[in-house]
């Protein structure tokens, strides 16, 4: 791992995580699925869905595609923030 890869990994997994924990399900396996599933039945907007899919996918890319890395940290770190965001938005 260089940093941007563990910088990468770890915007990553915080974002996993977080929804997770939003959802109640158990963090050590949690795929994307089931994190659409508990946001859809939440009633989150189907563009927030698509965005976090989008961040999720980009995450991945750029985790494990060698020399992929044309993103910024801080644009990967605002987007997950602006996600995040809007998630807390629609629980309340």
């Amino acid at each position: 791992f260089d940093d941007s890869e563990l910088f990468v990994a770890t915007v990553q997994d915080s974002v996993l995580h977080y929804l997770a924990d939003r959802l109640g399900l158990p963090r050590e396996s949690v795929v994307f699925a089931e994190i659409r599933d508990g946001l859809t039945e939440r009633r989150i907007a189907d563009d927030t869905l698509d965005h976090i899919e989008e961040l999720l996918e980009k995450l991945s890319f750029l985790r494990f595609a060698p020399g992929e890395k044309e993103s910024s940290s801080k644009e990967l770190l605002d987007a997950a923030r602006e996600l995040i965001k809007e998630v807390d938005r629609a629980f309340k």
